[in-house]
């Protein structure tokens, strides 16, 4: 609409993008060269620290919306985005959730990463663990980013309202979100998709839910999609070309993130909608391989495949 937008898409545009996907290229030959590696599905030894572009993200956040406050309090002219029936506040407020969502999504990932085991594995696992007093770290991670979808669903339902139910369905949705996404990541490319869809999915759904105007809407859900496409743009050549894997340090951030754009631009009944379906594909996960079913679908499995350097083998 004015030039206040379009700045704001640019500087987005150069914080939540370049940034990340610069940081990336300046490290990736430090990652490569790393003797941190594991196995991928193909037998291939390739580094997991591909995560680390939350740290850039995060980066970019924090100036992006520390910047914007600024410029609202100092009364320049990319203040009047910030009127009060202005939707830039909420995506604000939805960026702001998101990252504080990541910190501890990516601390929690990397220490199962760097730390953890295969003497517990599934939700049934680290559960049991937990039962007989011993914490395995894909159980710290699981109460840990479980504590924090609980305190980011709380401010969640202060924001938009609902009350306690919207608070609860917020936090299981913002986790449920963070578990599917990091069991996606076994393909190259797999994690990336399905977070790239849930974000998309939160998107489109930003002009059905503001009623401060179409335009406006419009221009709201294109900065929430520039700044979640950021991670994906920053490493989606190195997944695809299984030169690196995004790690749960990787995966987790991705799936908390998108799960709180959800959370927040989703209706109630659309959050609780998606924790039934996000609830059963996590159960479903502990008895049905993802691989083996996206294999016997041919729209799936050309999906999955979209993009790979190479064919599965």
């Amino acid at each position: 609409m004015s030039g206040t937008w379009g700045l704001s898409v640019v500087v987005a545009l150069l914080l939540c993008v370049v940034v990340p996907w610069m940081g990336m290229r300046m490290l990736s030959s430090s990652l490569e060269s790393s003797a941190r590696t594991i196995t991928n599905f193909r037998g291939r030894r390739v580094h997991d620290g591909l995560g680390i572009v939350w740290v850039f993200w995060v980066g970019g956040m924090v100036l992006l919306l520390i910047g914007m406050g600024i410029a609202n309090r100092s009364g320049y002219p990319t203040a009047d985005v910030f009127a009060e029936n202005s939707i830039v506040p909420m995506i604000w407020a939805t960026l702001a959730l998101g990252s504080v969502m990541v910190i501890p999504s990516f601390v929690f990932g990397m220490i199962d990463d760097s730390y953890g085991d295969s003497s517990a594995k599934g939700f049934r696992g680290h559960v049991r663990e937990l039962m007989r007093g011993r914490f395995s770290t894909g159980g710290l991670k699981l109460v840990g980013i479980s504590i924090a979808s609980l305190l980011v669903g709380l401010v969640i339902a202060e924001e938009v309202a609902g009350g306690v139910t919207r608070a609860i369905f917020a936090a299981l949705l913002i986790a449920l979100s963070a578990n599917l996404v990091n069991l996606m990541d076994l393909r190259p490319g797999r994690a990336l998709k399905v977070y790239s869809l849930m974000v998309v999915g939160a998107c489109v759904m930003v002009p059905f839910i503001w009623d401060g105007g179409t335009a406006e809407a419009l221009l709201g859900a294109l900065l929430l999609l520039i700044a979640g496409a950021g991670p994906v743009a920053a490493v989606w050549g190195y997944d695809l070309s299984e030169r690196g894997m995004l790690g749960d340090a990787g995966a987790n951030p991705a799936g908390a993130l998108a799960g709180v754009f959800l959370a927040v631009w989703w209706p109630l009944w659309g959050v609780i909608a998606l924790v039934v379906l996000l609830g059963v594909l996590n159960v479903v996960s502990e008895r049905v391989s993802f691989s083996s079913a996206i294999e016997r679908s041919a729209f799936l499995r050309w999906f999955d495949g979209l993009g790979r350097l190479a064919e599965d083998g």
